[in-house]
């Protein structure tokens, strides 16, 4: 920074912008992940305004119609929690029902007895496999342990699931 003659400094600037981030809850949904859980928060929400608050935003230019209707969705850390759970439990379910269905086809082919139990052996081969069907050792799942991090993948999946 320049000193001015007077030995005192220039004060410093800032560029500011604002933005708004208008958050609404939205209704339960009646089809997705299951919501029969009576104590689910989502399913009872109430949204409560003070006569003091309303006329401050009204004062402030509230925007009502673009709060509700166009209001970021959101859902609680333990609801978030919940419904990666959810999805994690059924997408196990799956995953489990798919190597069972792979491993009948493979046992039910035409092939020798070897590529029977090649198929069986999965990825323990290290090898490319017939036809490329090997893919190499499977991974382990990742875990998310921070709380932003499960509402985060809870938000991503939900908004997929609507998609």
């Amino acid at each position: 920074q320049q000193q001015q003659q007077g030995g005192g400094e220039e004060p410093p600037e800032f560029l500011v912008r604002k933005y708004n981030f208008y958050l609404f809850a939205p209704p339960p949904p009646t089809t997705g992940y299951n919501n029969s859980n009576s104590n689910d928060a989502n399913a009872t929400r109430e949204v409560v305004l003070n006569p003091s608050t309303i006329q401050f935003l009204n004062k402030h230019n509230m925007d009502w119609n673009k709060w509700t209707r166009e209001g970021v969705p959101f859902v609680t850390v333990d609801r978030a929690a919940e419904i990666l759970d959810s999805f994690k439990t059924r997408h196990d379910r799956l995953e489990e029902e798919e190597a069972a269905s792979r491993l009948a086809k493979a046992g039910s082919g035409s092939g020798s007895s070897s590529s029977s139990s090649n198929a069986a052996a999965g990825a323990g081969g290290g090898g490319g496999g017939e036809g490329g069907q090997n893919k190499g050792p499977r991974r382990d799942r990742v875990r998310l342990t921070r709380a932003d991090d499960v509402a985060f993948v809870a938000r991503t999946m939900a908004g997929l699931r609507e998609w």
